[in-house]
């Protein structure tokens, strides 16, 4: 795997209703979409941000998805799409959609893990151009995964991902962190309630949480959890969009400087 690869691999939306939930992200952290024809019956959309960098992707839900939520899905990077869903699916996944390539980007599959979360995966090809990432306001800077079983599901990502774990304190909280090489890049923690799914969940930065909270109420979305202070991280808080679809926010403790 090329270090130049982080180990999220992409980040994409999905959604029964692509304008009304891309015209919120656009209100909240002036997200842009760029559309990529795929096929004479099907356009993607490239998210970009305000500074034209391309770091995510928009699919429109269709009929044969009517049933389906709408989601963040975070893909993982590796170089081997194919022994990774296989090797998942020995250890308990349900096989979503079975490797097939992206002409101009690579290899990807789909699965839902043991525990119930959904995940990609995703090789890029060498014309393949991975996410544009960093920090700062409106840039995805971290990644979770909630889950029943915290211990089940570290114990599967890492024995298909070419990723550590370790546990880290982060602020008064001890959890599991996944790490590629030296570098954290996603945390693992207990879900709060029995019912709320296994998922896995991104972070977006914000100058200011809570003003960001009250414009995605205007804009048409939802508290899921409201601010909370986490020492030496700075304050976070959980979202829906107008369509449904998860996110988290943060306000770091110490700003990226810009």
């Amino acid at each position: 795997m090329s270090t130049t690869i982080p180990a999220i691999a992409w980040n994409e939306l999905h959604t029964p209703d692509r304008p009304k939930a891309e015209a919120f992200y656009n209100a909240l952290f002036g997200w842009t979409s760029t559309p990529v024809e795929m096929s004479p019956e099907y356009t993607y959309h490239l998210l970009n941000h305000p500074d034209g960098g391309m770091f995510a992707g928009s699919h429109q839900q269709g009929p044969d998805e009517a049933e389906s939520p709408s989601f963040w899905l975070v893909s993982l990077t590796t170089n081997d799409v194919d022994g990774v869903t296989a090797r998942a699916a020995e250890l308990g996944a349900t096989i979503i959609m079975e490797p097939m390539d992206i002409p101009g980007t690579g290899r990807f599959s789909m699965f839902i893990d043991p525990q119930g979360a959904a995940v990609s995966t995703l090789a890029y090809s060498d014309d393949g151009t991975p996410p544009n990432i960093g920090e700062g306001p409106g840039k995805i800077v971290w990644h979770e995964l909630v889950t029943g079983d915290p211990d089940a599901s570290t114990a599967f990502y890492t024995s298909i991902f070419d990723f550590t774990s370790e546990v880290s304190d982060m602020g008064e909280l001890k959890a599991t962190v996944f790490k590629q090489g030296d570098t954290m890049f996603a945390d693992v923690l207990p879900k709060p309630s029995p019912d709320i799914p296994d998922a896995w969940v991104l972070y977006v930065e914000v100058a200011d949480a809570e003003a960001t909270i009250d414009l995605a109420v205007k804009s048409g979305g939802s508290v899921i959890a409201p601010a909370m202070p986490l020492p030496s991280i700075g304050i976070v808080a959980w979202l829906a969009d107008p369509t449904g679809a998860v996110f988290c926010i943060l306000q770091p403790e110490e700003p990226a400087a810009q």
